[in-house]
């Protein structure tokens, strides 16, 4: 029973830090689960746990859902989505791991090279790259998302690039990841992968997700530019220390 309780005050912690920023996705939650689930089970589960936050961070945050981009990346986020999930199998975690890392350490060094932005963030979003480029980070963030791995990675750290504001990132890919993980269920569904497990969870999981959502809204309207830009580098080196450390261990 301790064991239970304990994992739902984790993730109610997770699901509060996940709604300021978004946290390094599968490459920090699966292993976490992995711990006492199949990795299946992790996968499947964390699926429907972000497709459930998602879903509310999306409605609690969508005043700074920039459809623009949603449209840009949601089409091709899916197509990704499919053709990950469905190749899963048989993806060399390895070298996705590196090409995920490769991303994360450009965009990293594409903010830390902007600084905090000087402009509002509607001038600065204006000169970001357009069509191909978007396109070509939403399939392969998408691929990588449907296939258990690390795509938000390569989504997110997209979007702090071009210094969206915590929130803007927040509702973006949030509404994207919704589309991805339906997609995801799915095919793994027809393929015979969907392993469900703990599925009671999730019941407990609802009304923490809501609240987590409302008060990550309460916390990031708090934070100035300079507050937003040190987070996201934060969160970027998080991300780049996990992609390191599981290269290391797959090595």
């Amino acid at each position: 029973m301790l064991f239970y309780v304990a994992i739902l005050t984790l993730m109610a912690l997770l699901a509060v830090l996940n709604a300021v920023v978004p946290l390094p996705g599968f490459n920090f939650f699966v292993p976490l689960f992995g711990t006492f689930m199949t990795i299946e089970q992790a996968i499947t589960f964390i699926t429907v746990y972000f497709l459930l936050t998602s879903t509310i961070l999306t409605y609690v945050f969508r005043e700074h859902l920039r459809s623009d981009l949603l449209f840009e990346l949601l089409p091709v986020s899916v197509v990704g989505a499919v053709l990950g999930a469905y190749l899963s199998s048989s993806l060399n975690e390895l070298a996705l791991t590196v090409i995920i890392l490769c991303f994360v350490l450009y965009f990293f060094q594409k903010r830390l090279r902007s600084g905090v932005a000087k402009t509002n963030v509607q001038t600065a979003i204006s000169k970001r790259p357009k069509g191909r480029n978007t396109a070509i980070i939403g399939i392969i963030s998408g691929f990588l998302q449907g296939g258990g791995f690390g795509g938000g990675d390569v989504r997110n750290n997209y979007l702090y690039a071009h210094q969206l504001s915590l929130q803007e990132v927040r509702a973006t890919t949030a509404a994207v990841g919704v589309g991805i993980f339906i997609i995801s269920l799915i095919v793994r569904f027809v393929g015979g992968s969907l392993t469900i497990s703990y599925g009671w969870l999730y019941v407990f999981l609802i009304p923490i997700a809501i609240a987590s959502s409302y008060l990550g809204r309460h916390i990031t309207h708090k934070l100035n530019n300079k507050a937003q830009h040190e987070i996201v580098i934060a969160l970027m080196m998080i991300s780049l220390l996990l992609l390191s450390n599981k290269i290391l261990n797959l090595i």
